[in-house]
């Protein structure tokens, strides 16, 4: 079963490396590059399907991108409310090019479980020492295989974390790597099911040309929280990205995601983003934050609302509340270039779960996507 509908006909086809790697070269240099997201439920869950990316699906002359959200709970109703960022570009000094890896990952309840893959794309000025490269992050699909049961998350890493050129061929080379560690030992799992069983899909893009220049930073932070947690979301981190002053547009983009919880954790609130700000003469100054909510007093409210239909409300204990901290970080790339115009977006929703205890709707279905074509 597919995690998400495949919404790419617009490109066309590229030689393949891999079987799970789908490749689209865009003939005009119009795309988005994908900056993050924020969700939250209104009560904490088990991960069925978490995702957020953005796809180019531009035909012609036009612009046009696909905006995507997933989101699937374990087994109670609820809803998902989300704001997905991204930057659209349009230069005519780069070639771009998207695609899709798939990685399947399987194994058991509280084992870190990795896969790595490794890709190459073809560029028409690849043998020129003067060209630059970069590939990104243009987001992520993580959601249970095969109708499989929702887990946990103790740690999910997701990274594109080298990339090189081989100068004859005239292809640039790189490699991606994702990690989870989930497990499910509270009352509502299936204690004789220990496997964990996920499909992740990375939605990447590669970028090239003479006009433009990447740099990658690495930014990281850490909390922890207590079982009645009343403290305040972190505010935003402000970092400045130092490049080079002679070129006049810059914005940034993300080519890794890593968190680490000290132990299996209910999911409310996910957030992984960053806003491009103040840019002047090579200086970047950037908002970026990447938090995990738990738990939080007033779930138990969104709780009630949503478990309609039974004769009298749930325990006020019924919603998980467990102490714990986490370590996070986000890999950034500070991207300038020479000419392009870019605009800053971002886009709010909600996925409306309709799940029951005993009639559990697939996570990999449209039930469990809001996705919205955009046309610049």
């Amino acid at each position: 079963m597919k995690c998400s509908t495949m919404r790419f006909w617009a490109y066309s086809m590229l030689a393949m490396l891999l079987p799970s790697m789908v490749f689209g070269q865009q003939n005009k240099a119009c795309f988005p590059v994908w900056q993050g997201f924020s969700q939250t439920w209104g009560y904490n869950h088990r991960i069925n399907r978490l995702g957020d990316w953005v796809e180019n699906v531009s035909e012609g002359d036009s612009c046009k991108l696909l905006s995507s959200h997933a989101a699937a709970s374990g087994s109670g109703a609820d809803r998902a409310d989300f704001t997905q960022y991204y930057a659209a570009i349009q230069s005519d000094l780069l070639q771009t090019q998207s695609g899709i890896a798939t990685f399947n990952l399987s194994g058991k309840e509280g084992d870190y479980i990795a896969e790595v893959q490794t890709a190459d794309v073809s560029f028409l000025e690849a043998n020129e020492l003067g060209t630059h490269y970069e590939v990104l992050l243009n987001g992520f699909d993580l959601c249970t295989a095969n109708g499989a049961k929702a887990d946990k998350i103790q740690a999910l890493d997701i990274a594109i974390d080298s990339v090189w050129r081989d100068l004859p061929a005239r292809k640039v080379h790189f490699r991606m790597r994702v990690a989870l560690q989930f497990a499910c030992s509270s009352a509502e799992c299936e204690s004789l099911n220990q496997i964990v069983d996920y499909r992740l899909k990375l939605y990447w893009l590669a970028l090239g040309g003479q006009g433009f220049v990447s740099d990658r930073s690495t930014f990281g932070s850490g909390r922890a929280w207590e079982k009645q947690d009343t403290a305040p979301t972190p505010p935003m981190a402000r970092v400045a990205l130092l490049g080079e002053a002679r070129f006049p547009k810059a914005t940034t983009g993300i080519t890794g995601l890593h968190i680490q919880l000290d132990d299996e954790h209910h999911m409310l609130t996910w957030e992984s983003r960053l806003q491009a700000a103040q840019y002047d003469k090579g200086l970047l100054m950037v908002y970026l934050r990447m938090a995990f909510v738990q738990n939080h007093p007033s779930m138990y409210a969104a709780f009630k609302t949503r478990y309609g239909g039974h004769p009298r409300p749930p325990a006020h204990w019924a919603v998980k509340r467990k102490p714990g901290s986490l370590a996070w970080e986000m890999d950034v790339a500070l991207l300038q270039f020479e000419d392009a115009e870019i605009t800053p977006h971002s886009r709010n929703g909600s996925v409306d779960w309709k799940t029951k205890h005993g009639e559990q709707v697939d996570a990999a279905s449209e039930a469990a996507e809001n996705v919205v074509e955009i046309v610049r």
